[in-house]
């Protein structure tokens, strides 16, 4: 019924809960832990996904100019060839693909800047930032202020 209703599961796991505590930790099955994972969660009626994105990635946005900066988390070096792929949500209400490409030798991509007049259109971006070696993660940002 949801988004992802086609995703069968690898694993399913049934926990009993302890009625007066309010937080139960888990630790995923380790063939889990390497790799993007989807999470559902359901008790008495109430079914919660989310997506767990495993990466080595340390992002920071510039917003004022609409780049982005991808590192390594540990060692802030610049992680070149990181690919970013953009959608935005216009003010309209449509979701739309933005563009995309590659970081460049500073870890750097304008995700922002077209030869059209879209940006002025535009309520929200959405990167999908991928690297092969070092993960991905998805990341919303406000448009520059213009």
């Amino acid at each position: 019924a949801g988004q992802f209703a086609y995703i069968a599961p690898n694993h399913e796991e049934v926990l009993t809960l302890k009625k007066d505590t309010l937080k139960t930790h888990y630790v995923l099955p380790a063939a889990f832990q390497k790799g993007n994972v989807l999470v559902e969660v359901s008790s008495m009626g109430l079914r919660r996904r989310t997506v767990l994105f495993v990466h080595q990635l340390h992002v920071l946005t510039q917003d004022n100019y609409g780049q982005v900066l991808v590192q390594l988390r540990d060692e802030q070096k610049p992680v070149v060839k990181a690919y970013v792929k953009v959608y935005v949500k216009m003010k309209s209400g449509e979701v739309k693909f933005y563009k995309d490409g590659y970081t460049d030798f500073r870890g750097r991509f304008d995700y922002a800047a077209l030869s059209t007049n879209d940006l002025d259109n535009v309520e929200r971006f959405a990167l999908y930032i991928a690297h092969p070696e070092q993960g991905a993660l998805v990341r919303e940002v406000n448009p520059p202020q213009r």
